[in-house]
């Protein structure tokens, strides 16, 4: 967009990046210790930029001590001029008429548009696969780390203990969409040492969840209700427990197999027959592999219910692929790639084809992805086209987006 060749100070002096420096998401300058040659000189020091230059004035960056190491002023306008700290005046670029016009205009085109989906959707279908696939591939990692930013947070609040990290990252994915903060919340509720002390109990598990869920705290005619609720009463006394409100669970719009309840009692089940989970989840290599380990059904009783005291046509309530599926993208995945990071000097290269193996996600952005005739193969084409919807087309961050890039880039030659 800027015709970098020759852009120069409002001076006169011929300016040249040399590194543009760290963009600053704190206080302070917009990019820290930025490399720049003007006037023959290596400058290395701060960049602020701004829309007019007087706005460094109106901003009162001339009483902060933070603004004084900044060597370039960016503006998109010259309305005055700005003197450094030393009574000289500071170095300013213009870069108004240095913007390529056909592009600008463009992009304001874009930007004023409100009925698109996205604002390239007319035309992201010519963009070459070549910068496609390697963008989508930047996006994959770009989502990746930003879960993991999240799994480092739970390592750091539960003292890097790995089982229970996963416990939560799973219970936070068995509540799907709708119930995922009440499974988190329910995770939460108690210390994860106890799980594992449950785990050697029969219904152990499986009466503390459904306890600290709330769905224990009703009196019912049914025997296998009281048996769990006897059990979880025991516990509860024992360790200070105090239940959810049930009211955070939401059954309005799901279908009964995905009712809280059964994705309790499914996530008891995965528990009380699986000790020491993230070893198992460690070993395990391939899709078919997880399909395996979670191969878990629920007890019998929830073959003819959906909830408490209810009988319902049989159905035995496995795991299904898909729902694993939904397991490795959003708790397992993004696990093991931390763990291999710390352990394995960054060596995550096995996930790739793991994360490739599986089917792209079903749900109304990629669908309109795939109408824009935008391939989406697997998972990993999906969680990069989420990125891409979420990070960069929601926010009309076209000019960081390598699609948009190009998009006006070719708009600006058939101007």
């Amino acid at each position: 967009m800027l015709k970098l060749d020759d852009i120069k100070t409002v001076d006169g002096s011929p300016l040249h990046i040399v590194k543009p420096g760290l963009h600053n998401v704190n206080s302070g300058p917009d990019f820290l210790m930025g490399q720049l040659r003007m006037g023959g000189k290596l400058w290395v020091g701060h960049i602020e930029i701004h829309l007019k230059s007087s706005d460094w004035y109106l901003h009162q960056h001339h009483k902060d001590p933070a603004y004084d190491p900044v060597i370039l002023h960016v503006v998109w306008e010259y309305d005055m001029p700005i003197l450094a700290q030393n009574g000289v005046e500071l170095n300013c670029v213009a870069i108004k008429e240095f913007v390529a016009t056909p592009i600008l205009e463009r992009y304001q085109q874009f930007l004023s548009v409100t009925h698109k989906w996205i604002l390239c959707e007319h035309s992201i279908d010519a963009v070459e696969r070549f910068t496609l696939k390697n963008w989508m591939d930047r996006l994959y990692v770009e989502r990746l780390e930003t879960k993991s930013v999240e799994v480092e947070l739970l390592l750091d609040a539960c003292t890097h203990d790995w089982e229970a990290v996963l416990f939560q990252l799973l219970s936070a994915t068995f509540g799907l969409h709708l119930n995922k903060t009440a499974f988190l919340n329910l995770a939460h509720s108690f210390e994860f040492s106890l799980l594992r002390k449950l785990q050697e109990i029969p219904s152990g598990v499986t009466s503390l969840l459904f306890g600290q869920a709330g769905f224990l705290m009703g009196e019912k005619e049914d025997d296998y209700y009281l048996e769990l609720q006897e059990s979880y009463a025991y516990v509860s006394k024992k360790h200070g427990l105090t239940p959810l409100n049930t009211t955070q669970f939401q059954f309005f719009r799901l279908r009964p197999p995905n009712f809280p309840t059964i994705r309790i009692a499914q996530l008891a089940s995965l528990y009380e027959t699986n000790r020491h989970l993230f070893s198992k989840i460690l070993k395990a290599k391939t899709a078919a592999d997880f399909y395996q380990l979670f191969q878990v059904r629920t007890p019998v009783y929830w073959d003819t219910h959906y909830v408490f005291g209810k009988t319902s046509k049989t159905r035995v309530k496995k795991v299904s692929k898909s729902l694993v599926d939904l397991l490795l993208i959003n708790a397992i995945i993004p696990l093991k790639y931390v763990y291999l990071k710390i352990h394995k000097a960054q060596d995550v290269s096995e996930l790739e084809p793991l994360i490739q193996s599986l089917k792209a996600e079903n749900n109304s952005s990629i669908n309109r992805f795939k109408k824009l005739k935008i391939a989406c193969k697997n998972a990993y084409d999906s969680q990069a086209l989420l990125q891409l919807k979420k990070e960069y087309c929601d926010k009309k961050r076209c000019l960081h987006c390598a699609i948009g890039l190009q998009v006006l880039g070719k708009c600006c030659v058939n101007v």
